[in-house]
């Protein structure tokens, strides 16, 4: 007794290794792969059964084996085996039914209307064919007038896109062409034949790309003389019924499938002329509304000699220049707070020049001046500007402000924070005083939106619709597009160069190019006629946001001797070098700018045609009432 205890535990203890290995084997390796193909076999014999091998390749990075579900409402499934084939003799490997999951071997369990077939065989980086051969009695039924096979032979329940295969052989062969007829249910691109191979007829149905969840469906006559046997028989004459029900769903495809290539051709139409017409409307809008903001345009003259409007360099250019300030315009009004009396800047030696530097051996020294003027006289950028180089009232390099802000994160937000506060403080007046958003400026804007969309957006969707409905298109759709993003670059080129200004910017524009024009050819004049050195430090700092700021201090040292230089704010104390102001100074800005802003961290086919009188042709949609529906392939 005891011995008999001690076997029955051994066995079961033998039984959970093997189910636990099993498991784990399952587990080790996560299951990737792809459901390629489906090719089917299928014998039609006398008896009205019918004998299929179902081939079904996977291309697996690792899989554990194959599962298929098949729908058997309507039948009775027989002799059933399950292999692989052999890759080299492409003869089949048959397996053992066994309930233990290890390779080679297959488990069957049974539903209500399906049976499932479950193959072990683990496969790693290569592609593996899974056969599945039964037979299913009764498919067949015989009419009076005509044998029926209506089956979906591959099921809706395969979750990817395959390449499907279907041969349906006969029992003998059909000699008259009336009596052999087909149909195929499923996707568009699917086409079936009728074909002879030796004594049988074969119904040989493909589909390329057969969609996920796609079932295909055959529906067959034939004479009852193939099936002498079955015994699925019913006394009503059936042929004409089915080969009218077929014709109409035919017909019905054909009437959807001209509708929907009439709609294909007219949106095809429809996207080739987007492009064009909208740009012809952006540039009608464009001309128009650059002529009604200004329709007299004034001309001033090339040299203005004075200050044409008393604003900081930095509202200047967002008004003028730019849509935001940048570090040049920060560096101008660092000088201005200089040339305000508001601190002092001075140029001193680098501490350690490091691989960034770019040659500069110097840096730009601030310091608080002695009783400086009232901090409440500042606009707001410019007092965030002095916040960022005097954060706390002391002296200070902007190299030192570099370390510091390398060193510590929140006083580098503090920076970053007064940085694109001057920013946004002086664009914001800029706006105000150019009143750039002008109702003309935002129509151009937004049809030139519209027509960059356009352009690319139709342009692209013309492209795929041609080469769907009308390839022969192509050629046209691209020469169209483009000769599209042609006028499109024209379009922006035109509005970025001659953009749409009322009569005040346009003034406002030619003035401050008209001062900018002077400053460059400043040497071409007589300084002390134009203003004093105060007068002209003021012009220095404008000169800087103008890109001029060389041409102005190498003037100031021809025609100001160094006892008068001496007696400025900012062409002092070895400031008097145009290389300091024009080149260290905006290099030094830009510098400790960039330390303070943050880092970025890191179906295919179309319809086939039709099949008319069930002789060879495309697919019908629908379905013709077949059973298989809830067939499906899957890997585990």
């Amino acid at each position: 007794m005891r011995n008999g205890i001690r076997c029955l535990v051994s066995f079961f203890m033998v039984l959970l290794c093997l189910l636990s290995s099993h498991t784990s084997l399952v587990q080790a390796q996560e299951v990737n792969y792809d459901f390629i193909k489906q090719e089917i076999q299928a014998d039609v014999q006398s008896d009205g059964s019918v004998h299929f091998k179902d081939f079904q390749t996977y291309d697996a990075e690792h899989m554990n084996g194959a599962k298929f579900v098949l729908d058997t409402q309507g039948s009775e499934v027989t002799a059933y085996r399950v292999g692989i084939l052999d890759p080299k003799t492409k003869k089949i490997q048959y397996f053992e039914e066994t309930y233990f999951g290890q390779d080679r071997n297959f488990e069957v369990s049974r539903g209500t209307n399906e049976i499932e077939f479950k193959a072990y065989h683990p496969t790693n980086n290569a592609q593996v064919t899974f056969v599945f051969e039964y037979t299913m009695k009764d498919l067949v039924t015989n009419y009076r007038d005509t044998a029926v096979l209506n089956r979906k032979i591959i099921g809706s329940h395969t979750d990817e896109p395959f390449d499907a295969d279907i041969k349906i052989s006969l029992p003998g062969k059909v000699d008259k062409k009336e009596d052999l007829r087909a149909w195929a249910h499923g996707a568009p691109q699917g086409i079936i034949e009728l074909n002879r191979q030796g004594s049988h007829s074969v119904i040989h149905a493909q589909v390329k790309d057969n969609p996920a969840n796609q079932f295909v469906e055959i529906h067959a006559l034939f004479p009852t003389a193939l099936t002498p046997q079955n015994q699925n028989r019913v006394d009503q004459a059936k042929k004409a019924d089915i080969i009218a029900q077929e014709e109409k769903q035919i017909k019905a495809d054909k009437a959807a499938y001209e509708r929907n290539r009439l709609t294909e051709m007219l949106a095809l139409t429809a996207s080739c002329l987007l492009a064009p017409l909208v740009l012809l409307r952006a540039f009608w809008v464009y001309l128009r509304n650059r002529k009604r903001a200004n329709p007299n345009p004034v001309h001033l003259p090339q040299h203005i000699y004075e200050l044409p409007e008393d604003i900081t360099p930095a509202i200047m250019a967002a008004a003028v220049l730019r849509n935001n300030p940048n570090e040049d315009d920060f560096a101008a009004t660092i000088l201005d707070l200089a040339r305000k009396g508001y601190i002092e800047v001075e140029e001193v030696a680098r501490q350690k020049r490091g691989f960034l530097s770019n040659g500069i051996s110097t840096t730009v020294q601030i310091s608080p001046t002695v009783n400086p003027p009232a901090e409440s006289n500042l606009l707001r950028h410019e007092l965030q500007a002095l916040h960022y180089v005097q954060p706390e009232k002391q002296s200070i390099t902007l190299e030192e402000l570099e370390d510091r802000m390398n060193d510590s994160e929140s006083f580098r937000r503090k920076q970053y924070d007064y940085w694109t506060k001057f920013r946004d403080s002086a664009a914001v007046k800029g706006e105000q005083i150019a009143q750039k958003a002008t109702k003309e400026t935002l129509q151009a804007s937004l049809w030139s939106a519209f027509a960059l969309f356009a352009t690319i957006g139709g342009s692209g969707l013309s492209l795929i619709m041609a080469l769907n409905a009308k390839p022969e298109w192509v050629p046209y759709v691209l020469i169209a597009a483009a000769i599209s993003v042609l006028a499109l670059v024209i379009l922006l080129v035109s509005m970025s160069k001659w953009p749409i200004r009322s009569a005040k910017q346009d003034q406002m524009k030619q003035e401050w190019q008209g001062f900018k024009q002077m400053l460059h050819d400043i040497g071409q004049f007589n300084m002390r006629e134009i203003g004093s050195l105060a007068l002209w430090e003021e012009y220095l700092v404008y000169a800087v946001s103008l890109g001029v700021a060389d041409k102005v201090v190498d003037a100031m040292n021809m025609e100001f001797n160094p006892g008068e230089l001496a007696q400025g704010r900012l062409i002092n104390g070895g400031m008097n070098d145009p290389y300091i102001l024009a080149h260290t100074m905006r290099y030094s800005v830009r510098n400790s700018i960039s330390t303070a802003t943050p880092k970025s961290t890191g179906s295919s086919g179309g319809y086939s045609g039709s099949n008319s009188g069930g002789f060879g042709g495309g697919f019908s949609g629908g379905s013709s009432g077949g059973f298989g529906g809830g067939s499906g392939s899957s890997g585990f």
